[in-house]
């Protein structure tokens, strides 16, 4: 027989016996429900975006001008997918190290361990576009107006939006860093299979992307005062005739000063540089191989750009240019043939005042040099005509900047234009853009080659060369002995007649009787090989008169004089020890491009 109360007991002993994993139960039940509605939500976000997407895909190949005239349309999409995908990241960002710790699972491990990689970039990707078509929302009425000022206008919208721009960046930057965790070949069999040519796509896209928007968030704070909007900016421009190459990009054939103020070219005088010369200044020394190898008597403006770094060259411009007796200047550009050619395949043809050619598309550079070759007064007229057609109000309309913007791009990527500042706050965000044409100080090994043309014609132009480098490295990765080789092939023998060869002159310095001798074609280099200070010269052959070693700009240069006539082909190589050891376990090459000339073969 039960005791009063017993049963009251033993309720609670079952209660309890029952109770915890019922509750356990109850736990799991409900974590999984929790897990469910996230994942439901994220895989509903994820459809909504796919086909946010898809649309984007197919907008990709349509013509600027209709996707600028439904600018809105798109920028819905953009906004849309990056909310989604942004949903997404906030819904299951929590099952990363899960999921990333599942790629032994069969069949779909790959996909699994990835899904944290591809969704977390493409809401970086997206929330970065999405960034971006804000400011573009306000930036194309002011350039879809075209007014006198737009330019300014536009620069002040770029600097009030400059922490969106910067947000931009940072996204881009975390894309990026993730794209470098994880590989997607194993994916190309899955259903992420159909995402590898985007991933490819990608690769060389982002960093682009994010150098383009580092380079414009370090000029915005000068851009206002570059194009004169507080007072006039005075700007020594500066034609190199990369044909007649010099350290710098070619010969200084052409100059004048530009006058900018509000944005626009207010003044251009722009002529031949003999043009500018001063016959009642002091003389200036030149250097020596200007003397030896041109048999200069004097030193003049056109030849300043002597030292292949372009600001120590720029300041020395400027010196010529005060003595000469004329206005101060509040900085030098430097603009040579491949980056006029650029320029008129982005604004199409232009007329030359006065000699009735127009010039333009892939026929510019020839164009170019047979009308400097025959008169000099072609490029000033040309350099006018280009000024003229860059202040019409339609060129920076949203259809057209974008190929401008490419142009001038690529020409100062590629050292086609360089940018010199008296304003040490504007040189800095030069240099730091790699525009300046300033002799690199990267650490490691280093190589530089400046070629100059000393042959009183525009050689350059059937010069073909070529140029190979071998290092022999120890088993601690220092370098025990570099060796450069130059190979030069003149094929002015293969263009010229006996007409031509009459136009077109020139004379070079002949090693055995020490003198210039008149010959058509004849191509006299004068060779630079700027190396790690304190390199070691071990020997060099081929050069026609001896070799030059001397420190320059933190740089130990080798120099010497070559002759190649037309139809030669010469070789020239120099041995040499630099004192340059291992960067974080690797043996590192800087070899730093000459302003100025084309991609050259390299082995």
């Amino acid at each position: 027989m039960k005791r009063p109360g017993q049963r009251g007991k033993i309720l609670p002993q079952r209660f309890v016996r029952y109770a915890g994993p019922a509750l356990i139960l109850l736990g799991v039940f409900l974590i999984l429900l929790w897990v469910g509605l996230r994942v439901g939500r994220a895989y509903g976000a994820t459809r909504r975006a796919v086909v946010h997407l898809e649309a984007l895909q197919e907008w990709r190949s349509r013509p600027p001008q209709e996707v600028f005239a439904n600018f809105e349309e798109l920028k819905g999409h953009i906004e849309a997918a990056g909310r989604d995908l942004a949903t997404v990241r906030a819904e299951i960002g929590f099952l990363d190290p899960l999921l990333r710790g599942l790629s032994w699972v069969p069949s779909y491990g790959d996909e699994l361990a990835a899904t944290p990689y591809l969704t977390a970039i493409a809401a970086d990707l997206s929330g970065a576009a999405s960034d971006l078509v804000q400011v573009a929302s306000q930036l194309l009425p002011v350039l879809q107006e075209g007014g006198e000022d737009s330019l300014l206008q536009a620069v002040a919208v770029l600097q009030e939006n400059r922490p969106l721009l910067q947000q931009a960046r940072a996204r881009l930057q975390h894309a990026a860093y993730l794209r470098t965790l994880f590989d997607p070949t194993p994916l190309s069999d899955g259903p992420y299979g159909r995402f590898l040519p985007l991933l490819e796509e990608l690769d060389p896209l982002l960093p682009t992307a994010i150098r383009a928007l580092g380079l414009l968030d370090d000029l915005l704070p000068q851009a206002r005062e570059v194009l004169g909007a507080t007072a006039p900016r005075r700007y020594l421009l500066l034609g190199q005739n990369n044909f007649e190459l010099r350290a710098t990009g070619g010969f200084l054939g052409s100059m004048g000063v530009m006058t900018v103020e509000g944005g626009k070219i207010a003044d251009l005088d722009y002529r031949r540089s003999y043009d500018w010369d001063n016959p009642n200044r002091e003389k200036m020394q030149p250097p020596y191989p200007y003397v030896r190898y041109m048999r200069f008597g004097a030193w003049f403006i056109r030849d300043a750009n002597w030292y292949a770094d372009f600001p120590t060259s720029a300041r020395m411009v400027e010196e010529f240019w005060q003595r000469d007796g004329h206005g101060p200047v509040d900085g030098v550009i430097a603009v040579d043939l491949y980056a006029v050619q650029y320029l008129l395949e982005a604004l199409g043809p232009v007329e030359v005042p006065g000699y009735g050619v127009s010039i333009g598309g892939s026929n510019a550079l020839e164009t170019l040099w047979e009308g400097y070759r025959r008169d000099p007064g072609f490029l000033p007229a040309l350099t006018s005509a280009v000024a003229g057609r860059l202040q019409q109000p339609d060129l920076l309309r949203p259809e057209r900047l974008p190929a401008l913007l490419e142009a001038l791009g690529r020409s100062l990527e590629e050292k086609h234009i360089l940018l010199y500042f008296n304003d040490p706050a504007l040189q800095s965000a030069v240099v730091r853009a790699g525009w300046s044409g300033a002799l690199r100080d990267d650490p490691g090994d280093f190589l530089m080659v400046v070629d100059s043309d000393f042959s009183y014609a525009e050689v350059n132009r059937f010069i073909e060369q070529e140029m190979a480098y071998q290092v022999v490295l120890d088993h601690d990765l220092k370098v025990r002995r570099s060796t450069v080789t130059l190979t030069y092939r003149n094929h002015f023998d293969r263009w010229s007649s006996a007409e031509t060869r009459e136009q077109f002159g020139g004379a070079c310095f002949d090693p055995q009787t020490e003198d210039l001798e008149v010959s058509p074609g004849c191509y006299g280099d004068y060779i630079r090989l700027y190396l790690p200070r304190g390199s070691r010269f071990v020997e060099a052959q081929g050069f026609d008169d001896g070799m030059e070693y001397r420190e320059e700009n933190n740089r130990t240069c080798i120099a010497g004089y070559l002759r190649v006539l037309p139809g030669e082909e010469r070789t020239v190589s120099v041995t040499y020890v630099p004192p340059a050891g291992p960067l974080g376990g690797q043996y590192r090459l800087t070899w730093q491009k000459q302003p100025g000339t084309a991609a050259l073969p390299v082995e």
